[in-house]
């Protein structure tokens, strides 16, 4: 039995409305059709214990950048951090930043070069230490980056080890074994190792968003201003 919180009518259990007043009796299965509605309505609401698709996730949703500078401000504020999901913005936009930077570096030590004077060991020499401080400082960003973006599309970090391991394999090889006279059929091999990360790379950055949240979180979504 169940009492009317209008009135103070007792009714039978389940009913919906009393009999005395007619004012609406929630029970529990209306207050949990009333949280359906509200989860179908705004699926990617949060708080404290909102689970949306029987999964947790509370907090909020991952950002997707407006643009390439955007999205390697997000990279280096995550610089350690896998959890959570990543858009295809995000891990485009951090590798363009990547990119430009090095043709930029690149067309300065060409430049040097061709000056032919004796700027040119030192931009050589200079180059060098640059490219390999950033090739430490950012290979975290670039591993947690790929294992969020993994997570986006519903898939373990771990499958991240496919793209860094031939990377690092190769990078080993060269700095230990490399004697500066290689073989062909050697360096066919180590370019091989080297394709199947890239390309293991693309395709998990090409693939569209998950629009549902899933065990790593909710979908990404674009920031209203």
């Amino acid at each position: 039995m169940s009492f009317c919180p209008k009135c103070g009518a007792l009714n039978d259990d389940g009913a919906m409305f009393c009999v005395r007043c007619g004012a609406a009796i929630e029970t529990d299965a209306v207050a949990r059709g009333y949280e359906t509605a509200r989860q179908a309505a705004n699926p990617y609401q949060v708080g404290a214990d909102t689970q949306t698709v029987g999964y947790d996730v509370s907090g909020d949703a991952p950002e997707i950048p407006s643009n390439a500078f955007r999205a390697f401000i997000i990279c280096m504020k995550k610089y350690a951090n896998a959890k959570g999901r990543a858009s295809r913005s995000e891990i485009w936009g951090f590798w363009l930043v990547q990119y430009v930077a090095g043709i930029l570096t690149t067309g300065w030590t060409l430049y040097s070069i061709r000056t032919n004077g004796p700027l040119m060991i030192s931009a050589l020499r200079t180059t060098s230490w640059i490219g390999l401080a950033l090739s430490f400082i950012l290979f975290l960003p670039n591993v947690c980056v790929f294992i969020r973006r993994l997570h986006d599309v519903g898939m373990s970090g771990w499958f991240a080890l496919i793209r860094f391991a031939p990377q690092v394999f190769v990078g080993a090889y060269n700095m230990f074994f490399f004697t500066g006279n290689m073989e062909s059929s050697r360096r066919t091999v180590l370019l091989g190792i080297s394709l199947v990360g890239g390309l293991f790379w693309l395709v998990i950055s090409l693939i569209p968003s998950s629009k549902q949240a899933n065990k790593y979180g909710l979908p990404p979504q674009r920031r209203r201003r």
